[in-house]
């Protein structure tokens, strides 16, 4: 069985925090695997993530983030197809669907703004998205 793990991983930028996801990703046998608060310029961003998600596809919200990336979700595009529905500072929506039985489910993962005015954008972005998930199954 496959897992998914979001991590905050506190900068992603240095060789020993990107060894530590993927230590992470292997002990845990993680097929998807979201960090966040990484502070990867978009400018180095591809380089990180070939390193710490190697064959694995990744997306990131960098081209909602005014200095450094956020978020990125790395995936095994072998186990898992991965639609970016919508990507903010705070969040990206994706639709998961799982390849060996079918099934699909929304992912949100999150990034929250420390000052809560900031937040309050966040949580009207996930009262829209409901509409979208309706009754389906979204973890967040």
């Amino acid at each position: 069985m496959m897992s998914i793990g979001v991590w905050n991983i506190r900068g992603l930028n240095k060789a020993v925090k990107q060894k530590e996801v993927i230590d992470v990703i292997k002990d845990n046998n993680l097929g998807i695997c979201a960090v966040v608060e990484t502070h990867v310029n978009c400018l180095n961003l591809k380089n990180v993530c070939c390193r710490t998600f190697g064959n694995w596809d990744w997306i990131s919200n960098n081209s909602s983030c005014e200095v450094s990336t956020r978020i990125i979700v790395g995936w095994d595009a072998k186990l898992f197809e991965i639609m970016v529905i919508s990507q903010s500072k705070q969040v990206i929506h994706c639709c998961v669907k799982f390849i060996d039985s079918g099934y699909s489910m929304f992912l949100s993962f999150i990034y929250a703004a420390s000052i809560y005015i900031e937040r309050r954008v966040l949580w009207e972005d996930l009262k829209k998205f409901s509409i979208t998930v309706k009754n389906e199954a979204w973890c967040l």
